[in-house]
């Protein structure tokens, strides 16, 4: 990768929807493109100073500002959001960043990752996509170390072989590829 290209990413986690708002997702990538250069962009230091003398946030308008300045200081920015599907879709978080992420093309170019979703579907309709399953040997496998590294279950499952198999039958069962 070139020093006039950059990637960031955004992992999304339904266990933590509370601070995936738009406006702190959009601050996540400015920090991760901030880390790549040398220096502290103008409109960064400005933003910065304006909000700690009043004690405020920016709000998403501001963000997405600095996000277009600093995205223009590179030929080509690759955004990786992973699991879109678990970013709030409550007041339009999910719908809000992608649209604005979007807009910010053709130097950004996002890769997204998610379980099916038809909402997700139709946002991505026109775009290219790539489906991925996860084989059951691998999940087996995965299990099976699992299994072994829990210290309360690798004692229960020792205990009861039998026990082993049920627990890898259900949760492939359960698993259908994901």
């Amino acid at each position: 990768m070139s020093q006039d290209e950059a990637i960031a990413y955004i992992f999304c986690n339904y266990k933590d929807q509370g601070p995936q708002t738009a406006e702190n997702l959009i601050a996540s990538v400015l920090q991760q493109l901030s880390y790549k250069r040398l220096f502290v962009s103008n409109e960064i230091s400005a933003l910065y100073r304006f909000h700690t003398r009043r004690q405020t946030r920016p709000g998403l308008a501001e963000w997405l500002g600095i996000l277009n300045a600093e995205v223009r200081y590179y030929a080509k920015v690759f955004l990786v959001i992973d699991a879109i599907d678990e970013c709030a879709e409550a007041h339009g978080v999910r719908s809000d960043l992608l649209a604005e992420l979007r807009a910010l093309q053709p130097k950004m170019h996002l890769m997204v990752t998610s379980r099916p979703l038809l909402s997700l579907e139709r946002e991505f309709k026109e775009d290219q996509r790539m489906e991925i399953f996860s084989r059951d040997e691998d999940i087996r496998l995965y299990l099976e170390k699992r299994l072994v590294r829990e210290n309360r279950l690798s004692r229960l499952v020792e205990a009861d072989p039998p026990l082993r198999e049920v627990i890898i039958t259900k949760i492939l069962s359960a698993a259908k590829g994901v």
